[in-house]
């Protein structure tokens, strides 16, 4: 599975900007209901709003408590 995801990977590197950044979002998605857990997704969605804002937790700090 991880070579198909490899191989669309590659191809998406020549897609239109609009259609990488909503398969990005889209993969972030995923990650955040199957990998990450719905409590850490809300902090990171709160973080990217606050980021988005230009105020927040600095970037280190989040990477500290997300264990990155």
């Amino acid at each position: 599975m991880a070579d198909k995801l490899k191989e669309i990977i590659k191809r998406a590197e020549g897609w239109p900007p609009e259609a990488q950044k909503e398969a990005a979002d889209a993969l972030r998605e995923i990650e955040e209901e199957f990998v990450i857990g719905p409590e850490t997704a809300k902090e990171v969605e709160e973080a990217r709003a606050q980021a988005r804002r230009g105020e927040g937790t600095p970037l280190e700090e989040v990477k500290d408590r997300l264990g990155l």
